[in-house]
């Protein structure tokens, strides 16, 4: 197995930035502080957390799994994005599981076109009859914060990702695609007034080299 190419800190959220900055113009300016993007230093997979009192329950049905390596940075403030935006994804994907529109999580943690995006994904589920089971994976995650927004980018592997019929049970297993199955997303977030790190936009690039084994 050839060794993962991985993409600098800097570079990579210069880039969002850049991308952020075109595409979020409605919101705060994008992240600057590039030199200063942290990435974080864990590989080891978070386990299913349990909802911080007042928040909603991201808790996922048993054959579902999403391990988060992003570790975290020593930085509290950088921390809590890495945590909202675990949330944020942990939301969208028991939302889709449950084929529910109006699940509280990720509506919690997102706004703009952090909700539009991850609507859109849940309602591709719900159309179908579909929800996501087997094993979700994210890391090699970088984040710089400037006021109150960050930018976070981090590698996806679903090659483990399946659906299935909501209605039979039945799991498509279909063969791991290279050019969908790894994949970098970029997140604008954005601080609320009560402290929560709300996702606005979402930006997917497909079949990563440099997020495959």
């Amino acid at each position: 197995m050839r060794q993962r190419a991985r993409i600098p800190a800097a570079a990579l959220l210069a880039a969002s930035a850049m991308l952020l900055a075109a595409c979020g113009g409605e919101s705060e300016p994008s992240p600057k502080g590039i030199e200063g993007a942290k990435k974080g230093g864990s590989e080891t997979p978070s386990a299913s957390p349990s909802a911080p009192a007042g928040r909603p329950s991201v808790e996922l049905p048993d054959d579902l799994e999403m391990n988060f390596a992003w570790g975290g940075t020593g930085k509290p403030a950088e921390n809590a994005v890495y945590r909202d935006a675990e949330q944020f994804f942990r939301g969208m994907k028991r939302a889709s599981a449950r084929n529910d529109l109006k699940d509280p999580a990720y509506l919690f943690y997102s706004k703009s076109g952090g909700t539009k995006y991850a609507a859109t994904q849940i309602g591709l589920n719900i159309k179908e009859n579909l929800a996501p089971t087997g094993k979700d994976r994210y890391f090699d995650g970088k984040v710089a914060i400037e006021g109150g927004t960050a930018g976070l980018v981090t590698c996806r592997d679903q090659s483990k990702v399946f659906s299935k019929n909501k209605k039979t049970n039945k799991v498509y297993r279909n063969a791991p695609d290279p050019k969908t199955s790894y994949s970098r997303y970029t997140l604008r977030l954005e601080k609320s007034s009560k402290g929560v790190w709300k996702v606005s936009y979402v930006y997917v690039t497909e079949g990563v080299k440099e997020c495959m084994p």
